[in-house]
């Protein structure tokens, strides 16, 4: 049943996105639209549902604290605004997803053997308000509103400048990682066991009193599958072959000696890291189009806040008070006892 109603909502969302961008946007932003509203309210009752699934989905061992339920609360008002702006915008009347479910619950409500043709059965579902406590139909059309929203008008495209600062803000996210050149040799657990830790500070005491450098190092150690030589690997390419453990010496490691031993999954290992080169941050020629999709995102996420923000002042909130007159706060806006 729930992979039915996912599948339900992910299927609307495609024919309004179909609706948004093939058939046209609208040509104005997001606007508070001039139209009674009547107060929020926020009742005990679903105060409590929404304690006991914050339980629930286990991000808590026990009841939410008050600065977590005033977050809840603000979520639980968020969605009502957009649930209600939706509807002002009569998008629960035109959408076909939200109509083909009116029809339904209409024809349950008659009876399926019903002889009303569905525009009939749609006008009466409206009138009777079938959307209100459908949830279903609230998330489909409060995840509409937000793409509507987001995407309803277009954003600018961004300039070099921008493009440039956005990467300089965010150089996480496109650094290339340290890369290490090394040869290793292998000491192998299947064939020392217990004693492979001793063999690999043996093999290192022979190497360091003759000072071989990494050419000369044959001969010295286990076969390894994957050879003794690596070229410019990056930590997350080394990490998945030879481990985390591996990994974390190779970094520690000096370069131009034989250090060690280090352990991974297969054994032990000496190491001889000849080069290793510093993250550096991608030039933007090379990530542009990645920055640029980044950037854009961000814009439609700060279009997206600011829009709700205004839309809630349309809105007086009520929160119902706890027994024995306790407020409830909501994490934002004025409240009304």
């Amino acid at each position: 049943m729930r992979n039915r109603v996912i599948h339900f909502l992910l299927g609307g969302i495609a024919l309004f996105l179909v609706d948004l961008f093939v058939l046209g946007a609208p040509s104005e932003p997001i606007v508070v639209l001039p139209a009674n509203r009547e107060p929020i309210v926020i009742k005990q009752v679903r105060l409590a549902q929404m304690r006991q699934n914050y339980v629930d989905a286990g991000t808590a061992t026990g009841d939410p604290t008050a600065e977590q339920e005033a977050v809840l609360v603000r979520k639980a008002v968020n969605e009502e605004v957009l649930y209600r702006e939706a509807v002002v915008r009569g998008l629960h009347q035109r959408d076909r997803s939200v109509r083909y479910r009116l029809i339904q619950k209409m024809k349950f409500v008659v009876g399926h053997d019903t002889e009303l043709t569905d525009d009939a059965l749609h006008a009466r579902a409206l009138e009777l308000d079938l959307a209100k406590d459908d949830a279903v139909i609230r998330r489909l059309l409060t995840a509409k509103i937000k793409l509507l929203i987001k995407f309803g008008t277009p954003i600018p495209d961004p300039d070099d400048t921008e493009l440039k600062e956005f990467l300089d803000r965010n150089p996480g996210r496109y650094t290339h990682p340290a890369k290490y050149s090394f040869t290793h040799i292998y000491v192998s657990n299947d064939r020392y066991g217990d004693k492979a830790h001793a063999e690999a500070e043996r093999l290192l005491v022979q190497l360091t009193e003759k000072s071989r450098a990494d050419g000369e190092s044959d001969g010295f150690g286990d076969l390894f599958p994957w050879g003794h030589r690596f070229e410019e690997r990056s930590e997350q390419a080394i990490e998945r072959l030879f481990g985390t453990q591996f990994v974390n010496g190779l970094v520690d490691q000096r370069t131009g000696a034989w250090t060690g031993p280090v352990h991974s999954s297969f054994g032990y290992h000496l190491i001889y890291a000849d080069h290793r080169e510093a993250p550096q941050l991608a030039d933007l020629g090379e990530v542009r189009s990645q920055v640029r999709m980044a950037l854009l995102t961000e814009k439609r996420a700060a279009r997206f806040e600011q829009a709700l923000e205004d839309l809630r002042t349309g809105y007086e909130v009520q929160v119902e008070p706890r027994e024995g007159g306790e407020p409830v706060a909501w994490a934002g806006g004025e409240v009304s006892p």
